[in-house]
């Protein structure tokens, strides 16, 4: 298990120093280049310790095929168990150590904000992370939101609450008094109710435009097509044109890769906007450094003129 562990935290670091992501920066002290490309830098530490893990499954494996038929009392059968469990121990070590020197061997390249979705947990287990210190929630359901948030939001003035679920316009108003961000502004209706709103108040939201980049019929948000037209027309009726922060993407993970390019030359039309991308991945609710509910949501922002 903490081997299991140790490869998942290396894999996330990989990324996150990738080209792609460029989150944090490793040094040059734990990053070896290449004969061919001597400006390259790889995170060598990382992917042996993230290799390691096969080896620790296969001793575990071998471990348990040695016991599977064994009576219970001692045979000449466990003789062998010594050699896979100081193997295993070895790694283990090593691995801590290498992960501990890559820990204190990184900087992050830029503050990125991590909005731990909170749906279908109660403000009871949410507590310990707000006790903690973490500013950004989501949830996907207004009324479920105010019941959960209303009066905490009054006692702590920094929580930022994101709506990242499909808005109703019946339930705009309401999501613009308890909500810091709207993840999901995908049409036109939605754009007045907000900017009334916003005429009416004091309050100020942050936007996400919803784009339907692969033009699937059975999903909401604006088409590629129209997003220039539809960014204009905000621009027009929002007082802040800064609080559009980006878009969020609908697309899977695999179909990212082409999708980029669309994206970026789409965007480039727009002056001075930057995008955003949108991550989830699955995960428990862990009692970590940034504890994640039901998932976690990493905004990753990059420039569009830049080769992703």
């Amino acid at each position: 298990v903490c081997s299991m562990h140790i490869s998942r935290i290396s894999e996330e670091l990989i990324i996150w120093n990738s080209d792609a992501f460029s989150l944090i920066k490793l040094s040059d002290k734990i990053v070896t280049g290449s004969s061919i490309m001597p400006q390259k830098k790889n995170p060598d530490p990382l992917e042996y310790t993230r290799g390691k893990t096969g080896l620790i499954y296969g001793n575990l494996f071998s471990m348990l095929t040695i016991l599977k038929a064994l009576p219970l009392s001692y045979f000449k059968d466990l003789q062998d168990d010594k050699e896979i469990i100081f193997k295993t121990n070895d790694y283990i070590n090593n691995c801590l150590k290498i992960l501990d020197e890559v820990l204190n061997n990184l900087n992050p390249n830029k503050v990125v904000n991590i909005v731990a979705v909170s749906k279908t947990f109660t403000l009871e287990k949410i507590m310990p992370l707000i006790e903690y210190g973490h500013i950004h929630f989501g949830e996907n359901k207004v009324q479920e939101a105010q019941a959960k948030w209303n009066e905490i939001k009054l006692r702590r003035k920094n929580l930022k609450l994101h709506m990242i679920g499909k808005l109703q316009s019946n339930k705009a108003k309401s999501a613009a008094q308890l909500f810091d961000y709207i993840h999901s502004l995908d049409n036109q209706k939605l754009a007045d109710i907000f900017s009334n709103f916003e005429n009416n108040n004091e309050k100020k939201l942050k936007y996400f435009i919803q784009v339907n980049i692969g033009n699937e019929t059975q999903k909401t948000g604006i088409p590629i097509s129209d997003l220039e037209d539809f960014f204009n027309y905000l621009r027009d009726i929002l007082v802040d044109t800064r609080a559009y922060e980006g878009c969020i993407r609908l697309e899977t993970y695999h179909d990212m890769e082409n999708s980029k390019v669309l994206l970026i030359e789409e965007w480039e039309k727009i002056e001075n906007q930057e995008s955003y991308m949108q991550w989830r991945t699955e995960t428990g609710l862990v009692e970590a450094l940034e504890e994640f509910l039901d998932g976690e949501l990493i905004i990753k922002k990059y420039s569009p003129k830049r080769d992703v």
